[in-house]
């Protein structure tokens, strides 16, 4: 029992590891879109020219803008899923993530998938559905 609640709590901080990864690579898109808005800025020609310059400028902005906020919110579904962990509860909760956590290739794809299998496990599934 007590081997189990120690592998618990190893995926946890594992969970808050990766989760923190997760939140400060979805940053890096930001930077190259603020990068890119600037090559893109008008040098004073026509009107059209520049009103179409400005609207290139904005599409990297919002793509990269899309990723900053999936990373930042798989950062923090991460974070909760380890402090579930910790707990024990909401094992649904913590499966979900895991799988979302298979597209943060490649620590996301390790962790998520040795969670899935873990919680798979009917002794750690009888610690969840215990309390």
């Amino acid at each position: 029992m007590r081997d189990r609640r120690e592998l618990l709590e190893w995926l946890a901080y594992a969970h808050f590891t990766v989760g923190a990864m997760c939140a400060l690579v979805s940053l890096a898109p930001l930077i190259l879109g603020f990068a890119g808005a600037e090559l893109a800025a008008p040098g004073g020609e026509a009107a059209m020219r520049a009103e179409g310059e400005r609207m290139l400028a904005a599409v990297p902005l919002g793509c990269s803008g899309l990723v900053l906020l999936a990373g930042l919110a798989l950062g923090a579904a991460l974070a909760l899923a380890g402090r579930c962990l910790m707990t024990a509860r909401r094992r649904g909760f913590c499966r979900a993530v895991a799988a979302c956590s298979l597209l943060f290739a490649p620590f996301g794809t390790a962790l998520g998938a040795y969670t899935l299998a873990t919680l798979a496990r009917p002794e750690v599934a009888a610690l969840f559905d215990r309390d």
